[in-house]
């Protein structure tokens, strides 16, 4: 322990010496509950969710420099757990959340995760009847104390609140009223500085097991006297320093939203993931946040918001569209995407599958759905033995998840949907691994080895045969279907597809050739697999492969 915090001492000052502001202590020194909560978190996300990636870890700012990281908010406690588990180790020893007050002090297992991970308590008027006092001023002291005086990272949810909605709920100014008080603080100290790390959090399914979240973290914005531009924050005058407040929040609104998905409504987002597959169809390289970046680009331009020239490029961080009168045309176009998906689904067919020329004919379908079916018989057969011990998972993961949805409107409680299947299927899994450990405990250490390894097998395995099986009903669907009527649904296709291309290169501001924009070179990608963070381009269990993934929708 000596010499790694001595080593953090000589890194630490060498920092001081660049930055020329010495933090009067050591980071927080990270409690050990703190390492052991932290793997906990990573061991159960890498159960739940089949990959996170992680871009540009590489921008967040190290240990001993005061830092802000800034995260949307869609997914209640799982965002935390998310944001935790992103945070490589040499990067910050320490994440110091903030949670709304009422999660504090409660005798279940959310509560006690939530204070073993070091978190803040934080008031919300929403929570408290009107007549409640809202005092957060201890709080605040307790932040700003920590980014000042240890030069720790604490992480805030500006959006204030969690929910289950197509787009971002309005920022409040909080973050940067507490870095204008921090600045305020050191006014008399011209080189201090504070890092604003905006983060952007997006599930592909937020809700469903084996799923894929990306986590985008984005150019930290440096808070200093000696720029001309936050010298408004430190004003003795109050209305120049709340437009300076508000720009900032506005600003970190735009650096956020830029790797998300922001729509208005649902069904734009479906159109736009439409567009998506027909500009970029099967088989294009297409990495998960090149997906989120192209889908966003459509939804901008179904919703109305004209994009600039400095949005055309691959970056990650384009400039926030402003909004202009949506087109007839790309109205027209969003109701015949989400007609033809509709199409698709109630036949039961894929746009892949319907793109394939080669699928016309029967004596090439025919040996594929053979192929198919003997696959989906093997793995049913390394499965059955393991599933039977995922199946009590399962009910009861479905059941309380359903008990979840009743509990209000779908903005309200669908955002918890993911932790209560996490805590469920924890405790569950425990559950059912003790009993076999019982019942095996003659041979007790072979057991608590093999039966954890088995179990990670049969649901990797289970993921081959749901996408086998969705492969085989696919075929099946196509061998049902007329040529006839086939071709129609082709020639709809095509109609579409020039339609999208023609929005992509004209609005979206998308190039020609559209595989030049899908590489995405400049993204840094990592990957938490089994509570790691590790490269994976080569693994067997990568999504690269392009397997789909088991749906938990009950």
């Amino acid at each position: 322990m000596n010499s790694e915090r001595l080593r953090e001492r000589s890194h630490h000052q060498g920092r001081d010496e660049e930055l020329h502001y010495h933090v009067p202590n050591y980071p927080t020194e990270t409690p050990i509950a703190y390492h052991a909560v932290i793997s906990f978190f990573r061991f159960i996300l890498a159960i739940f969710f089949s990959r996170i990636v992680i871009e540009n870890p590489d921008r967040i700012p190290g240990n001993g420099r005061p830092t802000i990281v800034l995260v949307n908010h869609s997914n209640s406690l799982t965002d935390a757990l998310i944001i935790m588990a992103s945070v490589p180790r040499h990067a910050r020893r320490m994440l110091r959340m903030t949670a709304k007050a009422t999660h504090f002090r409660k005798p279940n297992f959310s509560s006690w995760l939530i204070e073993k991970a070091g978190s803040v308590p934080l008031q919300r008027a929403q929570d408290y009847q009107p007549e409640t006092r809202i005092d957060n001023s201890g709080t605040r002291e307790l932040l700003v104390n920590a980014l000042c005086q240890q030069g720790d990272a604490i992480c805030i949810f500006p959006e204030g609140i969690s929910r289950y909605h197509p787009a971002l709920a309005p920022f409040k100014t909080g973050a940067a009223r507490i870095a204008s008080d921090v600045l305020c603080q050191f006014k008399d100290q011209s080189n201090f500085e504070i890092n604003l790390s905006p983060c952007s959090i997006t599930y592909l399914h937020r809700q469903n097991f084996r799923s894929d979240v990306l986590v985008s973290f984005h150019d930290p914005i440096i808070l200093n006297q000696t720029n001309p531009t936050h010298q408004d924050l430190v004003s003795t005058v109050p209305e120049t320093r709340k437009k300076a407040i508000g720009d900032l929040t506005t600003n970190l609104t735009e650096k956020i939203r830029s790797g998300t998905l922001d729509s208005p409504s649902w069904d734009l987002i479906k159109a736009a993931n439409m567009a998506r597959t027909l500009y970029a169809p099967f088989g294009t390289q297409l990495s998960l946040g090149a997906h989120i970046r192209l889908t966003q680009r459509f939804v901008d331009v179904f919703a109305g918001r004209t994009l600039s020239s400095s949005s055309s490029s691959s970056s990650s961080q384009p400039s926030t569209p402003a909004l202009s009168p949506s087109s007839s045309n790309h109205e027209r176009l969003v109701k015949d995407l989400l007609e033809y998906q509709q199409m698709l689904f109630s036949l039961g067919l894929k746009d892949a599958r319907v793109a394939n020329n080669r699928l016309v004919n029967r004596r090439v379908m025919i040996p594929r759905l053979i192929f198919r079916i003997a696959a989906a018989a093997f793995f049913t057969t390394i499965c059955a033995p393991g599933l039977f011990f995922w199946i009590p998972t399962f009910i009861v993961t479905g059941y309380f998840a359903h008990r979840q949805r009743l509990k209000g409107p779908a903005w309200d409680t669908y955002d918890e949907v993911t932790q209560t299947k996490m805590l469920w299927g924890l405790a569950t899994g425990l559950m059912t691994y003790g009993s076999v450990l019982l019942i095996c405990f003659p041979i007790f250490p072979i057991v608590l080895v093999v039966f954890p390894i088995w179990m990670w097998f049969t649901l990797r395995w289970l993921e081959d045969l749901v996408a086998t099986l969705r492969a085989t009903r696919s075929l099946v669907k196509m061998l049902m279907i007329s040529k006839s009527e086939l071709k129609t649904i082709r020639n709809q296709r095509s109609i579409l597809e020039k339609e999208v291309y023609k929005v992509a290169v004209d609005c979206c501001l998308l190039p020609t050739q559209n595989q030049d924009v899908l590489r995405d070179d400049q993204q840094q990608e990592i990957v938490i697999k089994n509570g790691k963070v590790t490269n994976s381009r080569f693994d067997y269990f990568s999504i690269r492969r392009r397997r789909k993934k088991i749906i938990m929708k009950s």
